[in-house]
């Protein structure tokens, strides 16, 4: 089957990989505008069906001296195409899937130094339809807006960890209340309605 073709299956979800070439030849060459095009490229098929994407594997080795930058561009470029994705990799070992350091956390169980930039914002559960989400590491701002609300409630995951116990909020739109304990957001909104979110340092 070409991947041209959509498959003939119900509820499917189409999970590319992506490992950027350079990265991996450890080049430090940041550049979103060229980043950019090879991840939709690869989302490509997905938006073409109109299926769910994942993301199913993404990162670089932890000796990239860019790591988290590349980290962000990578993470961007998703969430602009509404996309979820799972980073490889996290694992409390000495022992590297062939023989690549890729892990979030180190052998003794503690953090990379590049961890922080994997803590974002997100939209966990939406009563409704996205109309785009984002996350600024260089502002730690996350917004989201939605339209055609449905009837429950939204979970929106603010790291507390960036934004601090108690964020500026803004909500037009909707209500809403902070669970800064469970680093939770939580919106309601009247069905049908469209509303956004701010929420920043």
């Amino acid at each position: 089957m070409c991947i041209r073709d959509r498959p003939e299956l119900e509820g499917f979800v189409f999970s590319p990989h992506y490992y950027d070439p350079l990265a991996v030849l450890g080049l430090a060459a940041i550049d979103a505008e060229r980043i950019d095009p090879a991840v939709l490229g690869a989302f490509a098929p997905g938006v073409r069906w109109g299926v769910p994407i994942f993301m199913g594997e993404f990162g670089t080795q932890n000796d990239y001296e860019t790591k988290a930058e590349h980290l962000d561009i990578l993470y961007d470029a998703f969430d602009r195409s509404v996309a979820h994705a799972a980073m490889w990799e996290a694992s409390q070992t000495g022992t590297y899937w062939n023989t690549e350091d890729f892990s979030v956390i180190d052998t003794d169980g503690s953090e990379q130094p590049w961890s922080g930039t994997v803590v974002r914002g997100y939209p966990r559960a939406i009563a409704g339809h996205i109309e785009s989400f984002g996350w600024s590491a260089e502002t730690s701002t996350f917004t989201l807006a939605v339209s055609a609300a449905r009837e429950g409630v939204s979970e929106i995951y603010i790291p507390i960890r960036h934004l601090g116990t108690s964020p500026k909020i803004r909500v037009r739109g909707a209500k809403y209340r902070l669970l800064a304990d469970e680093s939770l957001l939580l919106v309601s909104a009247d069905v049908g309605a469209s509303y956004t979110v701010t929420v920043s340092p």
